[in-house]
């Protein structure tokens, strides 16, 4: 009964896991493609000779003889071996390796289908447009940016620490601003950004100033090139309620104002 060892032998491999490369994994699965259709036909035969062994008359010489070697040779083996049940050989084809896990059951609510269905045909979208990993192109919806605080008009960002995230915030009174600007030319206009504004040119220059800005700005101009007698730097706007401005002609000389209501000379 070496032969009949060896089947259950196999049987009982295909309860192991495998790797898909494994070869020998691989010798054990194309057995199992046929071990069903084999054993349906083993236990099929065996069910007809134990019914014709059961319908010989008592008196038949052989019937005692064909039941001990039903028993001995055939199934005495097969219940010797102990790790494998033949009567459910379903279990060893199909074991929990084998297996594929249960699904969680879908919803069968219409409006949760059309809410997954409505998501990934954004991220669809999204991996058409811009190719996969792209991720969000909208700053404001970023994980690490506080929307309620950003999305605001005038504000800027700055990083919180404590929160770890980028907030919106606006420059207060106050607030040290340090831009600073190098005037090369012969006109300059004042822009929103800046501060300090070097003048260094070898010739006049006018500086025209904004008619209007947030009170509390300042703006300092100052003669850089040290020839401000020479070359002479006119402001030009309304300055101290004079429309005209003023000139500045001392050597390395500068001039301070703040913006209210007007800009004032400080």
């Amino acid at each position: 009964m070496s032969n009949l060892g060896e089947f259950l032998k196999i049987i009982s491999e295909g309860k192991k896991d495998y790797s898909a490369n494994d070869p020998k994994g691989k010798v054990i699965a194309e057995v199992k493609e046929h071990v069903k259709s084999d054993l349906s036909e083993l236990f099929s035969q065996l069910a007809t000779i134990q019914k014709k062994v059961e319908v010989l008359p008592e008196e038949t010489e052989g019937k005692e003889e064909a039941q001990k070697i039903l028993a001995e040779v055939i199934l005495e083996p097969i219940k010797e071996q102990e790790t494998v049940d033949l009567t459910d050989v379903n279990k060893y084809l199909t074991g929990k390796s084998f297996q594929q896990p249960n699904p969680e059951a879908p919803s069968r609510d219409v409006e949760d289908i059309r809410n997954k269905i409505k998501y990934l045909e954004q991220w669809l979208g999204k991996i058409a447009a811009h190719g996969p990993g792209s991720g969000e192109v909208r700053l404001e919806f970023l994980d690490d940016v506080n929307r309620n605080s950003a999305k605001q008009d005038g504000k800027y960002l700055k990083y919180d620490a404590a929160s770890k995230k980028w907030i919106g915030d606006t420059i207060e009174t106050g607030d040290v601003v340090y831009n600073t600007t190098l005037v090369e030319t012969s006109t300059y206009t004042v822009q929103d950004g800046d501060w300090y504004i070097g003048v260094n040119y070898a010739g006049a220059v006018t500086i025209t100033m904004p008619s209007s800005a947030t009170a509390g700005r300042v703006v300092v101009i100052k003669d850089e090139s040290g020839n401000a007698s020479t070359n002479p730097i006119t402001v030009s706007g309304t300055i101290d309620n004079d429309s005209g401005g003023f000139i500045l002609q001392l050597d390395n000389g500068g001039v301070q104002m703040v913006y209210r209501s007007g800009w004032r000379i400080i």
